[in-house]
């Protein structure tokens, strides 16, 4: 344990994924291991007894590297010069509850939290200033390094909008980005919320090769680049990148293709496929771009962004579900968006997946790349955006080019 002066380390409390899933566990210097995830019942208190006990008398795991390749927390009296943003998402604190929070204030009532969208404006010196997205309702604040909490969240002092469902009694929307600051996922790997970046030492898997075959090269017959989504204000338009990508998913075999378009998206396309023991989420992200295919390392940035944000629904398919729900019955395509399939076929997956497992895919389409003249920049770029994908899930992202 480590030691700094006369205070000497008593207890280590590891965070992180296994199996693609997130999971903590602590340890104390006089051996108690623990976690505090709860436990259903006695036969999966056992469960987790035994796995704890395999992992503990394991002579492959090196403890001592172990620490070395932990993520390394730091706590910031200033943000990093130039700093590139690729996502902004709620504080991963909260990537297993979020789905059961909503928001309620005037005009607002039962707004839920996952389909409200955070945004980064700026990020210099001290400050990063934010916008959150509710309904037609915009919000305006920032959050400025320093203060006893390491962290000040300014410009919603007269906000009152609450958020339920986190604790008993109505959260203030200033209380909790106090408590919750966004996650910014920056440009190399890193993340920083509120005053803590966490920098990940990911040693030799730092740089990681994108295989051959996630990069797909897809024809676009009469895909008009500039048009990315399948409807505009309610009306449907022809040759868009979306349906384009929807069309592909049926003609792959998926059960249900789901438009999941516009604020508070899960991703543009929700594409589900049964086999014979799994039942396979395929989330993929859409972008318009010029004319004519390219190397445009503009045409990635936010299109590679909304993929990470995405990430969260690995762990929740049940609720991806219930969103779809939700989605499809309000809103301007209400009734409008399933392209192939319907809530009958929804319904059957919410039962399958009780009995197969669920995989999921991330993917970005994007016609306006051109593989064959992909630069250093763009394929180190894609690279970084590949490892987030792995490193957070151990899933594997695909990139439909042309």
């Amino acid at each position: 344990m480590e030691k700094g002066g006369n205070i000497k380390k008593s207890d280590f409390v590891g965070i992180g994924f296994r199996d693609g899933m997130p999971e903590s566990v602590g340890a104390s210097i006089k051996g108690k291991v623990w976690s505090p995830a709860r436990i259903g019942d006695v036969l999966q208190w056992k469960g987790w007894c035994q796995k704890m006990g395999s992992l503990i008398t394991a002579d492959s795991i090196d403890a001592n590297q172990l620490l070395k390749d932990s993520a390394e927390k730091v706590q910031l009296e200033v943000f990093p010069e130039s700093i590139i943003v690729l996502a902004t998402d709620w504080n991963e604190e909260l990537y297993t509850k979020i789905h059961k929070l909503s928001m309620e204030g005037p005009q607002i009532s039962g707004v839920m939290l996952s389909e409200c969208i955070l945004r980064s404006i700026s990020v210099a010196g001290k400050k990063a200033n934010f916008v959150l997205n509710m309904l037609e309702k915009e919000f305006d604040f920032s959050i400025t390094l320093g203060g006893d909490n390491g962290h000040i969240v300014e410009g919603l002092d007269i906000s009152k909008v609450h958020v339920v469902g986190l604790k008993s009694d109505l959260l203030p929307l200033k209380k909790f980005f106090e408590e919750n600051p966004p996650t910014l996922f920056i440009m190399g790997g890193s993340t920083i919320a509120g005053s803590i970046q966490t920098r990940f030492n990911l040693g030799d898997s730092a740089i990681i090769q994108i295989p051959n075959d996630r990069i797909k090269k897809l024809s676009w017959e009469e895909v008009v680049f500039t048009t990315e989504s399948m409807y505009k204000k309610g009306i449907a338009r022809p040759y868009s990148v979306q349906e384009y990508i929807m069309k592909n998913m049926v003609d792959r075999g998926a059960v249900i293709a789901f438009n999941d378009d516009n604020s508070g998206e899960s991703a543009d396309v929700v594409a589900i496929f049964e086999e014979d023991n799994v039942v396979r989420f395929e989330l993929i992200h859409c972008k318009y771009s010029k004319a004519k295919a390219g190397a445009r390392l503009d045409d990635l940035y936010e299109v590679c962004g909304q993929a990470v944000v995405s990430l969260r629904y690995k762990w929740k398919p049940e609720e991806l579900l219930k969103h779809m729900d939700r989605r499809n019955g309000t809103g301007v395509l209400k009734g409008k968006r399933y392209f192939h399939g319907s809530s009958r076929d929804t319904e059957y997956i919410k039962k399958a997946i009780r009995y197969k497992e669920a995989e999921f895919e991330f993917a970005i389409a994007q016609p306006g790349v051109e593989i064959n003249a992909i630069t250093t920049d763009m394929m180190n770029f894609l690279g970084s955006i590949y490892s987030t994908v792995v490193e957070m899930t151990e899933t594997k992202l695909r990139y439909y080019f042309s």
